[in-house]
Parts: structure tokens; C-alpha cells; sequence
């Protein structure tokens, strides 16, 4: 069974407009992705302008007198030696000396 359409009829009064976009073209494993700098553009290493607040930095002091602890929460430190800042404060500093921690006075490190 044949069907028949009859044509369509236009006039100039009807216009009607079609907008067709091809579909995006599938990106080969080796073409550049769009978004990313070409290699001509040096890549910028993401570095913090602060280190973050649970990383501290190590504080070192050098000794320059001999001190001999009288106290339980202080401790001995000889002339030269460098030695590890803990807590910096006060007039007492708290260091780090051969494996030992204690306080020494300020007047005492460089």
C-alpha cells in the first residue's frame, strides 16, 4: 500500500529557523584537553604563603655561657652548645639539650 503526502505548502509569512549544532568532537587520548595551559606556559608550583598552623618550625639558639640547673624544671647547658627552642616567652626559655628539656634564662642563649 502506497501512501501519498500531500506537499507542503509555505508562504513567505512562515518562517521558521533551525539551529543545528554538530555534537562535540570526542578529545583523542593524545590531544590537548582545552582547559589545561599548552606547554608553552610554565606551570606555577602551588606553594602556601604560610605554612599551615599544625606545622611548626624548629628554633635553634647557641649558649654562651656554662649553666649549671639548681631548680628541678631547669637544666644544665655548657658554653657553645646549640640547643633546640621549645617555648620562648618570658625571661625563661624552655629548650631541648641531648634528649633533656628544662629551662634556662633568656640572658643565657644568643
Amino acid at each position: 500500500m502506497q501512501s501519498h503526502q500531500a506537499p507542503l505548502q509555505s508562504s513567505p509569512h512562515d518562517k521558521m529557523t533551525v539551529v543545528v549544532q554538530p555534537p562535540s568532537p570526542m578529545i583523542s587520548a593524545n590531544a590537548p584537553l582545552p582547559f589545561l595551559p599548552d606547554s608553552s606556559v610554565a606551570a606555577t608550583p602551588l606553594v602556601p604563603s604560610a605554612p599551615p598552623s599544625s606545622i611548626s618550625t624548629v628554633k635553634y639558639a647557641q649558649v654562651q655561657f656554662d649553666f649549671v640547673k639548681i631548680q628541678p624544671f631547669e637544666i644544665s647547658v655548657q658554653k657553645d652548645e646549640v640547643v633546640e627552642v621549645l617555648l620562648d616567652d618570658g625571661e625563661w626559655i624552655k629548650i631541648r639539650s641531648r634528649g633533656s628539656e628544662g629551662f634556662v634564662p633568656r640572658s643565657f642563649l644568643y
